[in-house]
């Protein structure tokens, strides 16, 4: 049950948290740190302060905002787009329902690149199917010198990368697109994608939570593939001599994305795991 307000119509931090851990227990692997985040994210206050004094009092009206968001979070939406941000290579990016939410295992791509250049290169790097601005962000904070491009076809998701990369002070150039298409005479020395790869059979579609991210960056196809295969039927034109691609994939899907690279002309291909030991993404050099 919801705490009830005290005689000066004020709720405890503490009680709330305790509330919600209970609400969320059985559609969250981690209740308690979502009712935190969701409290500091409520009260402006720092989740350690949240934590360290749950003593302290909120009005009213405050708390049946803490409850709405937690209610919302029930229902599967997820932390990241309730708090209308995310945390990706220590960058904090604004994230929203134009947006797919960056995941951890998508970091893979910016280490791809980082570990084939230094910090004075000045190498030209395209993001392909940008979003909220994750990869190509996280790059060119990394490699200040590099020349980042960043695509995507939604126009929406190119406003959040663009207000990211203003909030970041990081100067990237973005296109709206569909992948290459719009590219014309450009040429790269890296491109990186984390393209839509889910089956559109996936029972993962149909969850709540990824019922609240756009489908145009989830839907690969009835295989999953439909997007890959356009990319890397393209590649060609705009990757350097020399020049690697890292694409994220599904876990089972890193035979089909070895052959297709291949069979494009790609060598050195290789398939590399991420912290979960599944099969993540793909690289390759073309010659």
């Amino acid at each position: 049950m919801f705490p009830k307000k005290n005689q000066n119509c004020h709720l405890e931090i503490g009680h709330l948290i305790e509330w919600a851990t209970l609400s969320l227990a059985t559609n969250s692997s981690s209740p308690r740190l979502d009712a935190e985040v969701l409290m500091a994210e409520i009260t402006h206050y720092p989740r350690s302060t949240v934590m360290a004094f749950p003593e302290r009092m909120l009005s009213q009206s405050v708390g049946e905002s803490f409850r709405a968001l937690v209610e919302l979070r029930g229902k599967g939406v997820s932390i990241a787009h309730l708090t209308g941000h995310k945390e990706f290579y220590s960058l904090d990016l604004k994230v929203s329902s134009n947006t797919l939410v960056p995941r951890p295992e998508t970091e893979m791509l910016v280490d791809g690149v980082l570990s084939q250049t230094d910090p004075l290169q000045a190498a030209s790097i395209l993001d392909l199917g940008t979003g909220c601005g994750a990869i190509a962000l996280a790059i060119k904070k990394q490699r200040p010198n590099c020349r980042v491009v960043a695509v995507d076809l939604s126009l929406e998701a190119l406003r959040i990368a663009a207000e990211n990369g203003c909030l970041l002070g990081l100067e990237i150039e973005w296109l709206c697109s569909r992948w290459l298409t719009s590219l014309g005479n450009y040429s790269f020395d890296f491109i990186v994608s984390n393209p839509p790869y889910v089956e559109r059979g996936d029972v993962h579609l149909l969850s709540q939570e990824l019922s609240y991210e756009p489908s145009l960056a989830l839907d690969g196809g009835l295989d999953g593939l439909d997007s890959i295969r356009e990319i890397i039927a393209s590649i060609p034109n705009v990757l350097a001599t020399g020049g690697m691609f890292f694409l994220e994939h599904g876990h089972q899907q890193a035979l089909d994305v070895s052959k297709l690279l291949e069979e494009a002309g790609f060598s050195g291909v290789k398939t590399k795991n991420d912290l979960a030991g599944c099969d993540r993404m793909t690289l390759g050099k073309w010659l």
